[in-house]
């Protein structure tokens, strides 16, 4: 190698060591689970530039988050209907968020939001159940959408699931306000 081409590959490697926290990065991919709330994150290591063009430089990683709602309502035999929920790129090393892709997953309604974050929701439910809450009424409460769809807003049973989950929602917070839990 002359003295010109190793030049060259020097001042190739110092371009790409300068680069290369900007054009290598780790891609996380999130989906839910349509019927059980549960998380799935994959993350990728990645050449290019997020939103045009870009090889993969790693295998895949998988981490699942279980839900409550799976454990605590879900059968054993439950199999995962993985909706996409979003993207990011983390550039520099993969420690930095560079954007956002926005999928349909992760639109948990209020009630389920609830019971996913906040023990005492749970607790409050599960006294709820004590008292003659059906746990089927519950789980249906749970996988319905943030909001209807118009298929839905005709069907008596929709309708009464997402009635019943607004007001045991707004029944905890009510009693949570008056600092009676």
């Amino acid at each position: 190698m002359n003295s010109l081409q190793k030049k060259l590959v020097i001042g190739g490697l110092a371009i790409l060591a300068v680069l290369s926290p900007f054009f290598i990065y780790k891609e996380r991919r999130s989906f839910q689970c349509s019927g059980c709330l549960s998380i799935k994150h994959m993350y990728q290591w990645h050449a290019g530039i997020w939103s045009e063009f870009s090889i993969p430089i790693s295998f895949p990683q998988t981490a699942e988050e279980k839900s409550h709602t799976v454990h605590d309502f879900v059968p054993p035999n439950h199999t995962h209907n993985w909706v996409f929920a979003q993207a990011s790129p983390y550039v520099w090393f993969g420690t930095k968020w560079a954007g956002c892709a926005i999928g349909r997953g992760r639109s948990r309604n209020e009630f389920a939001h609830c019971y996913e974050d906040s023990e005492d929701f749970r607790r409050f439910i599960r006294k709820k159940q004590r008292e003659g809450l059906d746990s089927e009424v519950v789980y249906q409460m749970l996988i319905l959408p943030k909001s209807l769809v118009e298929s839905q807003k005709n069907d008596l049973k929709f309708i009464d699931y997402y009635r019943r989950s607004k007001e045991l929602y707004q029944e905890y917070w009510h009693l949570n306000e008056m600092g009676v839990q």
